[in-house]
């Protein structure tokens, strides 16, 4: 939870001393501008989220904690219900969210999925690597799988019946066409 703050720190400070710390701008900005992309793929998938059903499994900012302070899980979901979505989550550790009380927390990942339109893994515990995606699929509504941390393999997803959604890969079936295409000329 200090990355932000402290990255802001040096920022300030390099601004203060007369050095363009360009870099760390940057990485502030793309850091930022990930929380925004999970809700733009969500739109690009589902159409407006006014009424949407959206589980979001992690709310702890990494794995292994509770602090929740400037978890990128807490505004992605103040903005998804700022848009009218309905939001469950389901955390190993994390109970309740103060400031965002209409976000129902759900005592397992199948629970917290349950008649979701989509669901979107923001925190990559262990527990969520080893759940069972087909029954996370049958308590889901939809199919869509936002993973925005990578931790599974798009065909995995596929193989359990759901639509995956990733960030930054190239193994959606188009993309490998077109990868093997560019390699093979």
């Amino acid at each position: 939870s200090c990355f932000g703050k402290d990255l802001s720190a040096l920022v300030t400070t390099a601004h203060e001393l007369g050095y363009d710390a360009s870099l760390l701008t940057a990485a502030v900005t793309v850091n930022r501008a990930q929380r925004i992309q999970v809700i733009e793929k969500l739109q690009r998938h589902l159409g407006a989220m006014l009424g949407r059903r959206i589980a979001l499994l992690g709310l702890a900012f990494k794995p292994g904690t509770d602090d929740i302070r400037d978890a990128p899980a807490v505004e992605i979901a103040q903005l998804l219900t700022d848009m009218g979505a309905t939001v469950r989550a389901h955390d190993p550790v994390v109970t309740s969210v103060p400031g965002l009380e209409c976000l129902t927390i759900g005592t397992d990942p199948y629970a917290a999925a349950a008649r979701a339109d989509a669901v979107v893994l923001i925190t990559e515990w262990p527990e969520y690597q080893t759940m069972d995606l087909g029954r996370l699929r049958a308590a889901m509504k939809g199919d869509l799988f936002v993973d925005a941390r990578n931790v599974f393999a798009p065909a995995t997803l596929r193989a359990a019946g759901l639509r995956p959604v990733s960030f930054g890969r190239i193994d959606s079936p188009a993309s490998l066409d077109r990868a093997t295409s560019m390699t093979s000329s």
